[in-house]
């Protein structure tokens, strides 16, 4: 996972594939995932499936572990 992330000061890109909204996405046992969510769970571990990944930076490709919280759908549309 880690080798398709470039890391700079700021946001960590996703380099591998992504979606046409511009998050990442990574195939595991046979199921795309999102970039975002994998990477807060190797981080901060499990997410419950109803919250959402969100980005503290609001750039869809990033998954800079400390960029990233959990929270519902409504806290994210805030």
């Amino acid at each position: 996972f880690w080798a398709k992330v470039r890391k700079t000061e700021g946001c960590w890109s996703w380099m591998g594939t992504r979606r046409r909204n511009g998050y990442g996405a990574v195939k595991h046992r046979g199921r795309m995932l999102s970039a975002h969510r994998v990477s807060y769970a190797l981080s901060h571990g499990s997410l419950a499936a109803e919250l959402d990944v969100l980005h503290k930076c609001d750039n869809p490709a990033c998954v800079r572990p400390d960029h990233l919280l959990a929270g519902t759908h409504l806290e994210n549309m805030r």
